[in-house]
């Protein structure tokens, strides 16, 4: 009989998960859910130039590797538009995702209802948020736990990168709703470098609006070279 060494296991799991990886183009909302609802671990999502809307959350659930994150990002360097007609756009909730050069933009009449472009949950370590745009949102990008663990513990995204990004909103945000384009609750090692943080602003409730923060017991997270 011949047995595999632990190595050369690993060096076939790593070969076997790039041989499955493909090159997606997608071009309308539908062919865009059916790539991240199909994702396998290495594969690139191109978005193609052009307006994609969302009327309902999407959800990236399927869970990407190390060495093989999913990635979904412009196929040019016109960024798609993602346009967000819900509470919230992209739901994260498996690790090792890249989204790059994506433009999101709330599309909801009533402010309140567009809260996330992107909600970073549970099992969500390692995502990556490069190069994108976030318009019109009440917190563009969300951080927090969800109960998941033994006995109902919340489990915590961690080792989260969002960096060379722009939030910004076009008017006041009429909500009473928190005003915070980065909001991060929990979470372990956060990285938030060389964003542009500008035109955030609450109207109603207490008028209070962060451009960004860690809190909820976040640990060992890095602000950096942000312009606020």
């Amino acid at each position: 009989k011949y047995h595999l060494t632990p190595l050369f296991t690993a060096l076939c799991l790593c070969v076997s998960a790039t041989a499955m990886a493909e090159e997606i183009s997608v071009s309308t909302t539908e062919e865009f859910r059916a790539a991240v609802g199909g994702a396998n671990p290495g594969d690139v999502i191109l978005m193609q130039a052009g307006t994609y809307r969302l009327d309902a959350k999407l959800n990236l659930n399927r869970a990407g590797e190390s060495n093989a994150p999913i990635t979904i990002r412009a196929a040019s360097d016109q960024a798609p538009l993602i346009e967000s007609n819900t509470v919230e756009a992209l739901n994260i909730s498996a690790p090792h995702w890249t989204l790059e050069n994506l433009h999101f933009v709330g599309v909801c009449q009533n402010h309140s209802s567009c809260e996330h472009a992107l909600h970073i949950v549970r099992a969500a370590d390692h995502t990556t948020v490069r190069g994108c745009t976030f318009q019109n949102f009440n917190a563009q990008i969300k951080g927090n736990g969800e109960p998941g663990g033994e006995n109902g513990a919340y489990i915590y995204p961690d080792d989260v990168l969002i960096e060379g990004s722009e939030f910004f909103n076009d008017t006041v945000r009429e909500t009473s709703n928190p005003v915070t384009p980065i909001d991060i609750v929990g979470g372990r090692r956060w990285v938030v470098r060389a964003n542009f943080i500008h035109d955030h602003a609450k109207g109603q409730g207490n008028n209070i609006s962060y451009a960004a923060f860690f809190k909820g017991n976040s640990r060992d997270g890095i602000f950096e070279r942000n312009l606020i």
